[in-house]
């Protein structure tokens, strides 16, 4: 995609430095503000970018549901639309280590650059199957095993544990406890939470 004002990985990272700041305050004016629970829903569509990307596409195209490269939608059958505008977000850049020793695979990172992807909304073609419903008040037995796991990788602990009053759950320096009545939603808020 050509432009005439491209991105450099230094501006995006500051226009990142900048909306973490805003969200951190949002977070000490109120728990769940609008910043704060949007920001989340994010967070649940975009699980395979990282969080300064959520944060570019969040910025960039707050309504933005689902997201993907101009060469990733042909898989889905779907076709970016001409004249569309992609969403800039840092893509990792990896070197081999010896790229002299043909047995030696080992990559570091190198850099970034600027790639662009586009919103379902921004494409036409075959329907995206749904995604599993999160927000429900019941609970999803599959979801909820692998948003452990994701807690897990991220050095989260996730306990099931009764909890005071009308609480659902709790997060407290990389332990998250979730009620035993609680729905995934509250797992998903919690996670956030020590994420965050």
């Amino acid at each position: 995609m050509k432009s005439k004002a491209r991105l450099k990985s230094g501006d995006l990272t500051a226009k990142i430095t900048k909306h973490i700041h805003n969200l951190a305050e949002a977070t000490d004016r109120a728990r769940l503000s609008e910043a704060m629970t949007s920001f989340l829903d994010s967070c649940s569509r975009f699980h395979q970018y990282s969080y300064g990307n959520v944060l570019i596409i969040q910025m960039t195209r707050p309504d933005a549901t689902r997201v993907a490269g101009y060469k990733q939608w042909p898989k889905f059958n779907r076709y970016v639309r001409k004249g569309e505008k992609g969403i800039a977000i840092l893509a990792p850049l990896m070197f081999r280590v010896d790229p002299d020793d043909p047995d030696n695979k080992t990559t570091e990172l190198g850099g970034f650059k600027v790639v662009y992807v586009f919103d379902v909304s921004q494409t036409d073609g075959e329907p995206l199957p749904e995604p599993p419903e999160w927000k429900s008040p019941e609970k999803n037995a599959r979801l909820n095993r692998k948003l452990t796991g994701f807690a897990i990788s991220h050095n989260i602990v996730v306990l099931e544990k009764e909890q005071p009053g009308e609480v659902q759950g709790r997060s407290l320096k990389g332990t998250v406890e979730i009620d035993p009545s609680a729905g995934t939603k509250t797992l998903v808020h919690e996670i956030a939470h020590e994420l965050l």
